[in-house]
């Protein structure tokens, strides 16, 4: 019974794990000069991606892509390298295939770098759903903020990095506490590629 709450317990907070995660990077993004670099992304991407009622899009963004995403790119593809290579190796290439797998620059930045959060909170929890809940929980609240213009205020340049650093600093000190429950836990593949 205390393992099940304490499951429960990490997998709520996956949640705001995902929302600050979504929040630094989204800002990190919209900082740096990319969309300067990247003229058309905002006039072929963004309609695409917001074309979706805010039902659709959640049930699509928050709930769908989530669950095949973390099935294919953790549980399948990190999965699978961990056996062969470390769990840093594994992560790193996982991320690197997830960035390109969104198929633009910007998103594949943002991608790659959740990526490599999402592939580190499924190694340290061993569940999957973790990682589902976390990546649904980005995607919900990035999706959803696009409908509530209250939320527009961030989008002003003292409140982009002010939100950008402390949504940094909520998610690392998330990833450290996790971090910090991985001691013993060995990185090393479990059938290397080279045996020595």
């Amino acid at each position: 019974m205390e393992k099940i709450r304490s499951q429960s317990r990490l997998l709520l907070l996956m949640i705001p794990l995902g929302i600050a995660a979504a929040v630094a990077l989204n800002q990190l993004v919209a900082v740096l000069p990319l969309m300067k670099w990247f003229p058309r992304y905002s006039e072929s991407v963004k309609p695409v991606m917001y074309r979706y009622s805010l039902i659709q899009g959640l049930v699509l963004y928050g709930i769908a892509t989530p669950v095949i995403e973390e099935a294919l790119f953790r549980w399948i593809l990190f999965g699978r390298l961990k056996v062969y290579v470390s769990a840093v190796a594994a992560g790193v290439l996982s991320a690197i295939i997830f960035g390109i797998y969104h198929g633009n620059f910007i998103q594949g930045i943002y991608a790659f770098i959740f990526g490599l959060l999402l592939a580190f909170v499924y190694w340290r929890t061993d569940l999957v759903l973790a990682s589902v809940i976390m990546h649904g929980a980005a995607n919900s609240f990035i999706y959803a903020s696009a409908f509530i213009p209250a939320l527009g205020i961030l989008n002003d340049d003292p409140w982009r990095v002010i939100s950008m650093v402390i949504c940094f600093m909520i998610t690392g000190i998330m990833i450290y506490r996790l971090a910090a429950k991985v001691r013993g836990k060995s990185i090393e593949p479990k059938r290397p590629i080279f045996p020595r």
